[in-house]
């Protein structure tokens, strides 16, 4: 999975380009309608550890996320932006993005997230939160609200002698949301560990550092 990474500069102008996100979901979204599996969205952990059986209906899920891929379109407008910020002498040099100003031109539209917030509400989820660049939203539920959403079991786990919770198999969503939804996060409890950072010292006596860049994933 690739995640964009843009640089942000709140108190810059941007040049806004001539494009707005298309929609691209046409009626309403609907679980009892076709469905496609949303294929990689398991923990490959899951494949040895010791399945404990299923989790209480009503474990918590307090941070699902959906995230969104851009259209092919979006997808190269958003590669030759990069290119041209980092390009001395474009007229787009080191013109930073807001998230906003992202979510217009790169995020999904409007129309489509009022269509999702709409959905998931419909699930019985809470707590939806709609990320400022509009690639990806954020919601709370049960395990058996998630269950019945995405028609998938979660589990419980054991790992090393550390108990977890799972999803057992990828999720399941409507074919109106294929290729749209790039993929769930929050269906489980596994962690990524953190990597140390190694800061570049700019002074001999190292009481000073300087990040070379300044990466902010939105």
């Amino acid at each position: 999975m690739k995640t964009v990474l843009l640089f942000l500069v709140l108190a810059r102008p941007v040049l806004v380009l001539a494009f707005q996100p298309p929609s691209r979901i046409h009626g309403n979204i609907d679980n009892r309608s076709e469905v496609f599996v949303l294929a990689g969205n398991t923990r490959p952990v899951i494949s040895y550890a010791q399945d404990q059986g299923a989790v209480d209906p009503s474990l918590p899920l307090p941070r699902i996320t959906l995230r969104f891929a851009a259209t092919p379109f979006q997808s190269s407008e958003l590669l030759q932006l990069l290119a041209d910020q980092q390009t001395r002498g474009n007229a787009r040099w080191h013109k930073w993005l807001t998230p906003e100003e992202y979510a217009e031109q790169f995020g999904v539209s409007a129309n489509d997230i009022n269509k999702l917030v709409t959905w998931l509400r419909s699930l019985g989820f809470s707590s939806i939160e709609v990320a400022r660049g509009r690639n990806a939203i954020t919601f709370a539920g049960t395990a058996a609200e998630a269950e019945a959403a995405f028609r998938v079991p979660i589990h419980r786990y054991l790992v090393s002698g550390q108990a977890h919770y799972a999803n057992a198999i990828d999720p399941i969503l409507p074919k109106t949301l294929e290729g749209m939804v790039l993929s769930i996060r929050g269906l489980d409890d596994f962690h990524p560990k953190p990597r140390g950072i190694r800061p570049h010292f700019t002074s001999r006596d190292r009481k000073s550092t300087r990040l070379n860049s300044s990466h902010i994933t939105i």
